[in-house]
């Protein structure tokens, strides 16, 4: 086949590509679109996708989630970001990498994670340091001493039912509220926030606060609200296969 050969898509065909690269700019009064050049479907695919629309080729789903849901996490662009990454590299920077989504996601077997945020930083280093089973039984202690839902184990509607709210917009925020804020104050008190325990108290006031966000003062004293969520199956899950894939890396963290 002549390389100059011109390649006619019918107009339903094209619509349908079209449609699935969410780029439907086209007359319906055409019949045939022209790309000349083209020898396959398959090529023209990829062309259109990949250079006339400046869009990457579709990757295979990130596997990995972070354990913290921080500002500007990277996991929904994940499918944007990944073909770009080059191929068989052997040391990756994750810059400005917050919750340290696209180095976790990276095939690769060195990964510096940086970031300016220290509480971050110390948090997933330490994250990065525990075994699972460990953590989880002194995260379940923290619970168990400040009287906080644990949805993963006892479900949600089992405390939802035992609120006055029965808005269910709400969450869990009236079971939760007295024990997160003890939490939130004796997290606050500690004086050394680098220590094993300061850690494991921000991590679980993270998962139980607004948005299941990290937010600190000016004075260096976490100040969100408590949120709707607490440890459920997800946060567990997330937390868990963040353990395992950073430890199968050499993973250095830096602030």
């Amino acid at each position: 086949m002549n390389t100059a050969q011109t390649l006619l898509i019918p107009f339903e065909e094209s619509r349908e590509l079209f449609a699935s690269a969410k780029v439907v700019e086209q007359r319906e009064s055409d019949c045939f679109l022209e790309y000349e050049k083209i020898l396959h479907f398959e090529e023209f695919k990829n062309f259109l996708i990949n250079r006339k629309f400046n869009m990457p080729m579709k990757s295979e789903s990130p596997k990995y989630k972070s354990p913290l849901n921080y500002t500007g996490n990277k996991y929904r662009i994940l499918p944007q970001i990944l073909p770009h990454v080059p191929k068989n590299i052997d040391t990756m920077v994750d810059l400005f990498c917050g919750g340290a989504t696209v180095g976790i996601n990276v095939p690769c077997k060195n990964v510096k994670f940086v970031d300016g945020n220290p509480r971050v930083i110390g948090l997933l280093r330490y994250l990065a340091s525990c075994d699972f089973n460990q953590l989880l039984h002194v995260l379940e202690n923290f619970i168990e001493h400040y009287h906080l839902s644990y949805s993963a184990q006892n479900t949600y509607a089992y405390y939802k039912n035992l609120t006055q709210d029965k808005n269910y917009n709400n969450g869990l925020k009236e079971y939760n509220k007295e024990g997160f804020y003890q939490l939130r104050a004796d997290y606050n008190s500690i004086l050394d926030k680098d220590s094993e325990i300061a850690n494991q108290m921000l991590y679980l006031l993270m998962v139980y606060a607004f948005n299941n966000d990290i937010r600190f003062s000016r004075c260096g004293h976490f100040n969100l609200p408590v949120g709707k969520t607490d440890l459920n199956k997800q946060n567990i899950n997330k937390l868990k296969d963040y353990i395992s894939r950073v430890q199968q890396i050499n993973a250095e963290f830096i602030c």
